[in-house]
């Protein structure tokens, strides 16, 4: 919590209140997210523990506490969600030479003990996990005829849910937001064109390796494994004033409904039908062995969740009573 209250008052206050500051409001906003509001709750928190501290006796109670700030521990799910953007803003920021020399005169300050502006960003987020074990602590510590037990057992039981429901959510938006980077990353022309995002797409995995094209040409391409199908693009160089950019050109997508995997000494194919398929080469048979079960780890999850949907569908419908049950 220090750490915290020193981030809002060596950054977040002196950039609000300055006549002239470093940062604008929107960029203010992007690399702190909600961490004031974080601090309010914490210093909330802290009052309302200190206060039974205070009047402590063998049957005080905290676990009502933590139960009932639970729910405002959710706005950490908002801070952790910003986190990775925050860290990019803050990169941009830093090329900036004012907003350098305010983070650097800030680090500098006694109070902040040589930390800077990254480490501070960093500590909403290993929160939640702490308090995950402060409360194993104190339940291990507390006697099952305790008063408090069966609140500080609710209290545990709450912020893990919470923790276990927000590292997904985390690692979906992650997944969402690569699928943004693979669209920016792929050139596709009006003949070869698809939508890489849509809502029930996640992003699974990517690499470069080589794959023959037309009359056993080689070429290196880029492959992404997404959870419903697989992405092919291939290497297309460009020459630019500075030298060779690579753009990769999209060229296909396998879909997993009716792709087939088959690996060989050389690589692995990936075939849609007898006329269509794409042989692709690796550098050893640990890689191909690789690409060959991320593929059908991602396929046989993919036909498993199909198979769920159809049979979930088949039971909502309402059966239809045979005409002999009308007869009868």
């Amino acid at each position: 919590m220090k750490f915290i209250g020193l981030c809002v008052e060596m950054f977040i206050v002196p950039l609000r209140t300055a006549k002239k500051p470093a940062l604008s409001d929107a960029d203010a906003r992007a690399l702190f997210s909600v961490m004031e509001n974080i601090h309010q709750f914490q210093t909330r928190f802290l009052s309302e523990l200190e206060e039974r501290i205070m009047v402590w006796t063998p049957e005080t109670r905290i676990g009502d506490v933590f139960q009932r700030l639970v729910p405002f521990m959710k706005m950490y799910e908002q801070y952790i969600n910003n986190y990775d953007s925050a860290m990019l803003t803050l990169k941009k920021l830093s090329q900036d030479k004012t907003v350098a020399k305010f983070f650097t005169e800030a680090k500098s300050r006694p109070e902040c003990a040589s930390q800077d502006v990254a480490s501070f960003l960093i500590m909403p987020v290993q929160r939640l996990p702490r308090y995950v074990l402060l409360l194993q602590d104190l339940v291990k510590h507390t006697p099952q005829s305790h008063p408090d037990a069966a609140d500080l057992q609710s209290a545990l039981t709450q912020v893990q849910a919470l923790t276990k429901d927000l590292n997904a959510k985390k690692k979906l938006a992650d997944e969402r937001q690569k699928l943004f980077e693979v669209r920016n990353e792929l050139k596709m022309s009006e003949k070869r064109k698809m939508e890489i995002v849509v809502p029930h797409r996640v992003f699974i995995y990517e690499g470069e390796l080589m794959y023959v094209h037309k009359k056993g040409e080689r070429r290196r391409c880029k492959l992404f494994i997404m959870n419903d199908i697989a992405v092919l693009a291939s290497e297309e160089k460009k020459l630019l004033n500075f030298g060779d950019t690579i753009i990769w050109k999209f060229q296909m997508a396998f879909n997993y409904d009716t792709m087939v995997v088959i690996k060989n000494p050389a690589g692995f194919v990936l075939q849609m039908s007898a006329s269509v398929q794409k042989d692709f080469l690796v550098s050893s048979e640990e890689e191909g062995a690789a690409w060959v079960t991320q593929l059908s780890n991602a396929q046989d999850a993919w036909k498993k969740k199909m198979a769920e949907n159809e049979l979930a569908i088949r039971r909502a419908r309402p059966e239809k009573k045979s005409n002999w049950c009308n007869i009868l």
